[in-house]
């Protein structure tokens, strides 16, 4: 009787074990906070950091595709912008960027900077909204894009900086193990 009960159990896929509900990333915002700071020495010397992570401004299909967090600096004494992201990609790896852009203007209510960079050369734009504390993106083709450049390369898309961050929901438990190579 106890061999029938342990295959029925088997059988029909029962476990003792409680059913684990499956995980999402859920942004979660908090309000935007930053300041140009600015020394009044002789040349003026600003700068400004902010973090967050992009949302999509450019309708369905163009959102980031991992969660994101980035973290950007920019100075104007060196007239650079320096952006880090770092997002889980989709086989659960943890992966970071750099990129660093040039600011072609500097006012007291924009910073614009750019870098063009990759493969297929797709232009990136920072727009910093001083007076409404906004951070826009848009990465956009420098160039007409066919073969493996083509596609989502081909067009431009637009994203706001939202401050927060992701969290995994329902929380999960963090354990950490060396994977053999």
């Amino acid at each position: 009787m106890r061999y029938a009960l342990l295959i029925a159990i088997v059988l029909t896929g029962c476990s003792t074990q409680p059913k684990r509900s499956k995980s999402i990333w859920v942004a979660v915002d908090r309000p935007q906070t930053f300041e140009v700071q600015c020394m009044f020495q002789s040349p003026r010397r600003c700068s400004f950091s902010i973090g967050g992570y992009w949302r999509s401004t450019s309708g369905a299909g163009s959102e980031i595709a991992s969660p994101d967090v980035v973290s950007i600096f920019c100075g104007s004494d060196d007239k650079k912008c320096v952006m880090t992201e770092a997002s889980v990609n989709g086989a659960g790896n943890l992966e970071t960027d750099y990129s660093e852009f040039d600011v072609s203007l500097w006012t007291g209510d924009q910073v614009i900077a750019t870098t063009i960079g990759g493969l297929c050369e797709i232009g990136n734009q920072i727009t910093v909204d001083i007076p409404n504390k906004t951070v826009m993106r848009r990465t956009y083709p420098t160039k007409p894009q066919t073969g493996i450049c083509g596609g989502a390369f081909s067009q431009t898309n637009t994203y706001v900086l939202h401050t927060g961050y992701w969290q995994l929901r329902p929380m999960v438990e963090k354990t950490f193990s060396s994977v053999p190579q």
